[in-house]
């Protein structure tokens, strides 16, 4: 069970904000990016019938992160 949780865990989402400015408007582009999991994990993914998104796809209607 271990074992499981290590290879899950190395899974990573993160969040890319890249800032962008259309005339006079500043905005930000928000896209999600999965790591790509080892030939083992992708295996046991396959057998469980998980996918994993594929390419960076956008992120709308964020709640900005409260910092103290």
């Amino acid at each position: 069970m271990t074992q499981l949780v290590k290879q899950m865990a190395a899974i990573k989402s993160v969040d890319v904000i890249v800032p962008v400015r259309r005339a006079e408007i500043a905005t930000e582009l928000r896209l999600r990016v999965v790591t790509t999991p080892e030939p083992a994990t992708a295996q046991l993914l396959a057998h469980l019938r998980l996918r994993l998104p594929k390419g960076t796809r956008e992120i709308s209607h964020v709640v900005p992160k409260i910092t103290p």
